[in-house]
């Protein structure tokens, strides 16, 4: 099975300057994100996915 072009692809590539202008992401109210620790980007949370401990500060992970 060959490798077959996409039409979506191409034309998100021609646009995609637009878009990324015309693109915001609103997470909750803003005040309060949680990037490690709340599953905005995928169906688990980057901590799960990465299996670092909830307890565990970033801080002492960063060599």
């Amino acid at each position: 099975m060959g490798y077959r072009s996409s039409s979506i692809r191409s034309s998100l590539r021609k646009h995609w300057q637009e878009i990324k202008d015309e693109t915001t992401w609103i997470l909750g109210s803003g005040n309060d994100i949680n990037f490690w620790n709340e599953a905005w980007c995928m169906d688990e949370s980057i901590s799960d996915a990465l299996g670092i401990p909830l307890e565990a500060s970033l801080v002492n992970m960063v060599a």
